[in-house]
């Protein structure tokens, strides 16, 4: 088989619709490979170190094995796909490649081909910033660079695409009355970090929102989540007085509070339970509803406050991975139910989910990087012959697998 026949095959199984006798022709062809001058080109159409880390991810991804106990499906990878990996890789070391998911980034929807415009692309650094005057700012296309002054705070986006804000010496001068509100929204398909004016850092994680005080004034650091966000608080003291200013996370009828300290806190709307995982340092859980309830986390642990009945438990060993997953490139599941995956590629590919027949419950494990596009996704989980899935204008329809 020539050059261009190869990579045919290895976009087709790549694709997810390649034959049986196609995939054995891949085969064959790489078990009979050998470094030939009829595969080396100084044409790449693509930037050859791009192509390799991505082909070289997605041949890792090949070799892992996910070993779970029934009845948990376990998201891997069969044979074949470490042999449409190296095929690839093999005609990029020769000097030429042309790999699906670079066409996809780098390529305008109008020259590709049909089926690849129905996929959904994995989301980004996405986010529009709301000053107090109601005035908003696009931070994925904002110029980086001083993007406002509010007071004695000026707003800054860095070069790595961050959003910091830098207090001046003058700040002190003002009070609780003076201060202005900035808020910070993802929208599905998009997530953010910033740095907050006492030092705090804050990833946000897809379709969230933070509101926050440009400065920090009073006895308390407060401010207002929805959706999920990471959080690394600094330590800080009252001026003058040396009091230590506790800093407040508040979602609901939940408040998180702590002084410094890493933490995550998973408070979407369409999940069961806002869920606080705790890797350092202590944090105090608040709630409102109905009757106020405290709760200490230890590093470790979790809680879990239920929408429906407000009622609080602890988690003493909470799978830490999982819960910060999302901040670490992955999607992680842990004996994860197929709804609860659907709402995370929900809110990170910007797309709708529509189920025909029981599968929400099916159940799954394993590790896939969400820089991968959706159709990646959903054949990782197909091959547990468990679920179909088909991706059209943006709505993903999923059916029991037919045997």
């Amino acid at each position: 088989m020539d050059k261009e026949q190869i990579i045919a095959l290895a976009e087709r199984f790549v694709k997810g619709i390649a034959t049986e006798e196609e995939k054995a022709l891949l085969h064959q062809w790489y078990d009979s490979w050998q470094d030939d001058e009829e595969f080396i080109s100084v044409d790449t159409p693509q930037s050859p170190e791009t192509i390799r880390e991505r082909i070289l991810l997605h041949l890792q991804q090949s070799m892992q094995q996910n070993a779970s106990t029934p009845p948990v499906r376990s998201i891997k990878r069969n044979r074949y796909s470490i042999v449409a990996a190296a095929a690839v890789m093999l005609l990029l070391a020769a000097g030429t490649a042309y790999y699906t998911y670079v066409q996809r980034a780098e390529k305008p929807v109008a020259d590709v081909p049909k089926a690849i415009q129905t996929d959904a692309a994995p989301g980004g650094n996405k986010a529009m910033l709301t000053l107090s005057d109601g005035a908003t700012i696009m931070l994925d296309s904002a110029a980086d660079g001083n993007l406002s002054q509010q007071g004695a705070t000026e707003i800054v986006k860095t070069k790595d695409g961050q959003l910091v804000y830098n207090i001046s010496a003058e700040a002190n001068k003002y009070h609780a009355a003076d201060v202005l509100y900035n808020k910070i929204s993802t929208p599905r398909g998009g997530q953010y970090q910033l740095t907050l004016p006492d030092g705090t850092r804050v990833w946000l994680n897809a379709a969230s929102s933070l509101r926050y005080p440009t400065t920090f004034t009073g006895a308390e650091r407060k401010v207002e989540l929805t959706g999920e966000a990471y959080f690394e608080v600094t330590h800080a003291s009252r001026q003058g007085s040396g009091a230590d200013l506790p800093f407040i996370v508040q979602t609901g009828n939940m408040d998180v509070k702590v002084l410094g300290t890493h933490f995550n806190i998973n408070a979407y709307e369409d999940e069961a339970d806002i869920k606080t995982t705790l890797l350092e340092g202590s944090v105090d859980i608040i709630t409102r509803q109905n009757t106020v309830q405290t709760l200490r986390l230890l590093p470790g642990q979790q809680s879990q406050w239920s929408y429906n009945s407000g009622i609080m438990n602890l988690v003493k060993d909470a799978d830490i991975e999982q819960a910060t997953a999302w901040k670490n490139g992955l999607f992680k599941f842990n004996s994860s139910d197929l709804a609860k995956i659907m709402r995370q590629v929900s809110r990170w590919y910007d797309v709708d989910i529509i189920y025909e027949g029981n599968v929400k419950e099916e159940t799954f494990s394993g590790d896939i990087p969400r820089k991968e596009y959706a159709s990646e996704v959903f054949r990782m989980l197909e091959m547990t012959k468990t679920v179909t899935f088909t991706i059209e204008n943006k709505t993903v329809t999923i059916k029991p697998f037919k045997k």
